[in-house]
């Protein structure tokens, strides 16, 4: 069998946390809406998922040994106060890496990247000045554009707009770092759940008072549920927008409507498959997703088209990335809304912004002076990654935008 054929978006250390017998897994289909016992070694992973070599995959892997010494002493000591420095920002690399790697995210990646590439390429026939008079001729070529599929792949069938997707992950933990940490701790009969697409963002504040959702690293309002076992939550959060009922980086939970709330996050955030620990909660599982179903079966626009003046003064397309609301109004017990918030610019955390810009721009340095050493090898510019920023991470609104 090849070494690191079969690659996980959800590494194998993570997935025991949610298993009995360390071995095995139980999933859930929102599709089949059947449940089922699984080997973690084939749970959420593909054969060749991030490249057709095992480089990557291996390249993870101390990383991921890493990441899982912290969450033992975190389990250990059931206090964030016990983590060190270090410790903590391992949690904020697994956090933002683990959000990027997965299968939805390598999908919505890859959308975006055929949406962008369209609506240049439309663009740009229409203002040929041989389709002009021809305008059946401008129709036939973008109905036929509308029929393929624009993808970017490396030398090893890697996906360029995923790896873009996965580089700006490594570098996000300067965007969250300001955002207050909080162990809810499960004292219910009733577990966390995670799916394929764990790490969810989430914006209480912002949900219902914009028609788009504030769901980026730096977007004022941001949440972070993070389940790290069936009864261990870590959630992030932006202190400027809500209050907990704690003075500790500690909040017991005693109602299980609390957990279900949480759990029902994961629903709207998933992929395919629900994972948990209890076969037993096989029928709350199914029992949630039919009450959640007609909120999930919502199609929200992914992409939104706006048309801007550029410097030759014609119209021009930019378009931006973003969710719409999740069609759910999250209520926990133990959370409420700060009365008087305040958000200043298009982003919460302008700091961490100059630090990943300085991070990425080493980042294309190192790689321009790689590439000149090497006349085979192709070179790719950082530019789209640089472009698409404030659309795929910040996701904020304009800085004359009101609460």
């Amino acid at each position: 069998m090849v070494k690191y054929k079969n690659q996980h978006f959800v590494p194998q250390f993570y997935l025991r946390q949610f298993s009995k017998d360390l071995l095995t897994i139980n999933q859930y289909s929102i599709t089949t809406k059947n449940s089922m016992k699984k080997g973690i070694k084939n749970s959420c992973s593909k054969s060749y998922f991030y490249a057709n070599n095992g480089l990557f995959e291996a390249c993870l892997s101390p990383l991921e040994n890493i990441f899982n010494d912290v969450f033992i002493k975190l389990y250990k000591e059931m206090d964030l106060t016990k983590l060190s420095k270090e410790d903590y920002a391992y949690i904020l690399y697994f956090i933002c890496i683990q959000y990027t790697r997965t299968d939805k995210l390598k999908i919505e990646s890859e959308e975006f990247f055929d949406a962008a590439y369209k609506g240049y390429l439309k663009e740009i026939y229409s203002s040929m000045p041989n389709f002009t008079k021809e305008k059946s001729g401008i129709k036939e070529l973008i109905d036929l554009l509308e029929k393929c599929k624009i993808t970017a792949t490396g030398a090893y069938d890697q996906s360029f707009p995923h790896m873009q997707s996965m580089l700006l992950g490594l570098t996000s933990p300067f965007l969250i770092y300001d955002l207050v940490p909080l162990l809810l701790l499960n004292h219910t009969n009733q577990d966390y759940i995670i799916s394929d697409h764990p790490i969810v963002l989430y914006n209480k504040f912002f949900n219902a008072k914009r028609e788009m959702g504030l769901t980026g690293f730096a977007s004022h309002g941001l949440q972070i549920f993070f389940p790290i076992g069936p009864k261990v939550l870590l959630l992030l959060y932006d202190k400027n927008f809500y209050n907990f009922n704690t003075d500790t980086n500690t909040q017991i939970v005693n109602l299980e409507e609390d957990v279900t709330a949480m759990n029902s996050l994961q629903f709207f955030n998933c992929h395919e498959l629900i994972l948990f620990s209890d076969e037993r909660q096989s029928e709350y599982i199914n029992n949630l997703h039919r009450k959640l179903e007609t909120s999930l079966n919502k199609n929200p626009e992914k992409f939104k088209w706006i048309i801007c003046p550029s410097s030759f003064g014609l119209p021009t397309l930019y378009m931006k990335m973003n969710r719409n609301n999740i069609e759910y109004d999250l209520e926990l017990s133990f959370m409420s809304l700060k009365k008087v918030s305040e958000a200043n610019g298009y982003c919460r955390n302008l700091q961490g912004i100059d630090e990943q810009r300085s991070i990425l721009n080493s980042l294309e340095k190192k790689y321009h002076e790689y590439a000149s050493k090497d006349s085979g090898l192709r070179y790719q510019s950082f530019d789209g990654i640089k472009a698409n920023r404030k659309s795929t991470i910040c996701r904020a609104p304009s800085v004359q935008r009101e609460l």
